[in-house]
């Protein structure tokens, strides 16, 4: 991913109030002043689901994975249950 998206992507989602960035200044006497970024997303109440590292390891063709992620979608947050 170039750079530039990556910045068009944190703007949008700032603007938008889901990421806060934190900046702060360390001054290093090899490397002069170090500036790094954390970035913190906000936590979603309601419409989120978790999904487990594992799911893009296995081989699912596409049209089964995204089957699968759009059953996950309707499920109650954090669930697997449907109402």
């Amino acid at each position: 991913m170039d750079e530039r998206t990556i910045r068009r992507v944190i703007k949008r989602l700032k603007d938008a109030g889901y990421l806060t960035v934190q900046t702060t200044i360390k001054e290093d006497a090899d490397r002069g002043f170090i500036k790094r970024n954390s970035y913190y997303i906000k936590p979603a109440n309601k419409n989120y689901f978790f999904l487990d590292n594992s799911f893009f390891k296995r081989n699912y063709p596409a049209k089964i994975a995204g089957f699968l992620l759009l059953l996950k979608a309707i499920c109650l947050n954090n669930t697997d249950t449907i109402q």
